[in-house]
């Protein structure tokens, strides 16, 4: 209450003169940081004024913390590459396709396989196959004929008959030095080698030659180039006679499939295109034709 006294003026209590002084005061904390602040706060009050001031910028620091870790991590430590990387172009196999192709043939290898279909030459596809073959990140390369023959043109592939012809020299070696052994084990050995010799010698029925890149001194100024000016070898192997390609659902029969130049372990790939062609049923056109004849 109040009291009023001659002159008409009032006079607060002791109570209320104390509340007015209490807000019209400078905060207790005033000029402190909010660090500051907490410290001085008393331990009950504490909870309350680091939620209000704290917890959402820790939070935030936190998270921001925790990718910034995640992406040094990645970038210092890369996943595994897979045992074989085969990249398709320009939709000559579907995504439910590739799916199927990558998951049967990783069960088959017992290991990772990637089949990637992401590949569009008509927007950033070849800049994204470009920088994955410098890394030597892609094995095989499945391709429209008329792409395949671009990428040839740039020295992309190595030369599928030569790599056949080297793997058949290495059965061959093999075949010898375990003919050596009496043990039955060695027999069978021999036996696959030289099955495998004989799968490699049909693919290369399918062999498919085009222009590849020429280095002459010729092409070295700014505006000639050496795409396709080289030498015409057989870069790639037609799939329309690869029974297992063709067994996929809307896969292309008129793609290439290429061994990328310089792989570090050409076998893998090698492996696999003898998996496209259903090896060893794979027949090859000469034995077609003799067929055909033969029925007539």
């Amino acid at each position: 209450m109040t009291t009023r006294h001659d002159g008409g003026q009032v006079r607060l209590t002791e109570s209320q003169q104390a509340a007015i002084d209490e807000l019209t005061s400078a905060p207790k904390y005033a000029g402190d940081s909010k660090i500051r602040t907490f410290l001085r706060l008393p331990w009950r009050q504490k909870p309350a004024y680091f939620k209000t001031h704290f917890l959402l910028p820790l939070v935030a620091a936190l998270v921001v913390a925790g990718l910034a870790a995640f992406l040094v991590f990645k970038f210092l430590v890369p996943s595994p590459r897979p045992a074989l990387y085969v990249a398709v172009l320009d939709d000559a196999l579907p995504i439910g396709s590739a799916q199927t192709l990558q998951s049967e043939y990783s069960a088959k290898l017992g290991a990772d396989v990637t089949v990637d279909d992401y590949f569009d030459m008509s927007d950033d596809g070849l800049s994204k196959l470009q920088t994955m073959i410098s890394n030597k990140q892609i094995d095989v390369v499945i391709a429209p004929k008329d792409t395949f023959a671009e990428l040839a043109g740039y020295g992309y592939f190595g030369n599928v008959v030569e790599l056949l012809d080297a793997a058949s020299s290495d059965s061959a070696d093999d075949s010898s030095a375990s003919a050596t052994s009496q043990d039955q084990s060695s027999s069978d050995e021999s036996s696959q080698q030289d099955e495998s010799s004989q799968t490699n010698a049909a693919l290369q029925t399918y062999a498919v030659s085009f222009a590849g890149y020429s280095d002459d001194d010729q092409y070295d100024s700014y505006d000639q180039s050496g795409s396709g000016k080289g030498e015409s070898l057989p870069y790639g192997l037609a799939l329309e006679h690869a029974a297992s390609w063709t067994a996929l659902d809307d896969a292309s029969t008129t793609a290439i499939a290429g061994i990328v130049a310089n792989v570090d372990d050409a076998s893998v790939s090698l492996d696999f295109l003898d998996y496209l062609y259903a090896a060893p049923a794979a027949t090859s056109p000469a034995n077609d034709s003799a067929t055909t004849q033969a029925q007539d």
